[in-house]
């Protein structure tokens, strides 16, 4: 896995698996943010029915992956989720996961406001959530400029360790998350046994409880209730079998990450032939760069599965860190074309057609980084990627639109205002680009005015 440094940013770039580490200053302590497609849809997917069960929309709230081994999630900024990558680790099903994610949609549907020690605003934390959305892709273009624009804005955050709730805010989203867990037919003792886990650690010191510990208080009171409510129900239901397999391929997929590699195949030794094993194997395999036991093993993956986008993705990263661009390609396009709805995978096809130098990719690099940005809006990140092609291009006059899209999402207001000016100068008056250069020029400068 390449490390590259830029400016306050250490990242290990993988064109699924983005680990992107931020440093708010020289108080807080290192946060570091995983893109991934493949976990992302899967918790996507996994929290679905408790959204509508809670009446809120499939897409109304988005989700975050903190590199963090200790069990914890939280919610910030109104209607994103944070999971600690050690909660999918530790939990012992994927009911106990869904039973903390109903919980957590039951602090988003109570309106739970979530403060920081600091008191972060809102408006913080909303920058440092466009960071972390862009640094992934800010770093695949190498650009240091996007990547040192991005650590500019996510100061604001620190661990997630401060993120607290009162005793009537977890009684009420436990409340809330029974409830949830109940109308798609589980038992609240996924939430128990999960709660189960935790019990023991009231004991320790704060500097030693889970941070799920120290972010939700365990009172006697809520456990009670979690006992008396998994007592009383009648729902015995357990998801169904493909997310299971789903949830123990994510918890393999981190742990091939993360793991040492000694530790890795003494979780998934060779006797263990499932499919999570195996993309456990090759995982850690490709990050000691043994392509020769990866890819073979990639490809029995894919021979089983040859729709799976996610080992496609695996397999092209795996050539892409090699220098086989034109290989990588290929297994990019299956990707995508297995999955056509993701941004992440998109966006990074795009930048691997950007690579290859070949003019005749150009309009596909766009296309793609077109639909990415209909997905991510704000992403700054796509939108210099969007840059980049229209520079190859020779179309001055988008690349700085999207320059100055990117200021905007980075809220480097002035910045914003400099690009839009300089797209009115090129583009044609009138025109749907220059009618945008002109908007984001108002915003900008809005934004601006009322920053100060």
């Amino acid at each position: 896995m390449k490390t590259l440094k830029l400016y306050a940013i250490a990242a290990f770039l993988t064109a699924c698996f983005a680990i992107i580490s931020v440093v708010p200053s020289a108080q807080a302590q290192r946060l570091a943010f995983i893109r991934d497609a493949e976990i992302e849809r899967t918790l996507k997917d996994l929290m679905a029915p408790f959204l509508e069960a809670a009446g809120l929309g499939r897409n109304s709230v988005d989700i975050y992956l903190v590199k963090d081994d200790r069990i914890n999630a939280f919610v910030a900024g109104g209607t994103n989720i944070f999971f600690h990558t050690g909660l999918i680790q530790k939990s012992d099903s994927v009911e106990q996961l869904a039973a903390v994610i109903a919980h957590e949609i039951g602090h988003i549907a109570g309106g739970h406001l979530i403060r920081t020690q600091e008191q972060i605003r809102i408006a913080q934390i909303q920058s440092t959530i466009a960071t972390i959305l862009g640094a992934g892709a800010a770093i695949a273009t190498g650009d240091a400029q996007i990547a040192g624009a991005a650590i500019g804005l996510g100061t604001s955050i620190a661990q997630a360790g401060f993120f607290s709730y009162s005793r009537a805010q977890e009684s009420a989203a436990d409340q809330a998350g029974v409830r949830y867990m109940e109308t798609v037919g589980l038992s609240p003792s996924h939430a128990m046994n999960f709660m189960k886990k935790l019990e023991n650690q009231e004991l320790l010191s704060a500097a030693s409880k889970d941070l799920y510990a120290r972010t939700h208080p365990l009172t006697r009171e809520r456990i009670s209730f979690l006992r008396h409510a998994a007592d009383r129900s009648n729902k015995k239901g357990s998801l169904p079998d493909f997310q299971r397999e789903r949830f123990h391929r994510i918890k393999a997929k981190l742990d091939g990450f993360i793991k040492p590699y000694n530790r890795v195949t003494k979780l998934y030794p060779l006797s263990d032939n499932s499919i999570a094993a195996r993309y456990a194997r090759a995982i850690a395999h490709y990050k000691r760069s043994d392509l020769a036991q990866a890819l073979p093993l990639l490809d029995q993956l894919i021979a089983g599965e040859p729709s799976n986008p996610f080992f496609h993705e695996l397999r092209a990263q795996a050539l892409m860190e090699h220098g086989r661009l034109g290989e990588a390609h290929d297994s990019y396009a299956k990707a995508v074309q297995s999955y056509p709805g993701s941004s992440l995978l998109r966006a990074t096809l795009a930048h691997v057609q950007l690579e290859l130098g070949q003019p005749n990719l150009l309009p596909y690099a766009r296309g793609n980084i077109e639909v990415a940005l209909a997905t991510e809006p704000t992403n700054a990140s796509y939108w210099s990627l969007a840059g980049r092609v229209y520079g190859k291009e020779g179309n001055i006059g988008m690349f700085n639109v999207t320059q100055a899209e990117a200021s905007m999402a980075y809220g480097k207001f002035d910045q914003a205002v400099r690009w839009a000016q300089k797209a009115q100068g090129i583009l044609p008056k009138g025109s749907i680009a220059w009618n945008r250069a002109v908007d984001l020029e108002q915003t900008a400068k809005r934004l601006a005015e009322k920053r100060r």
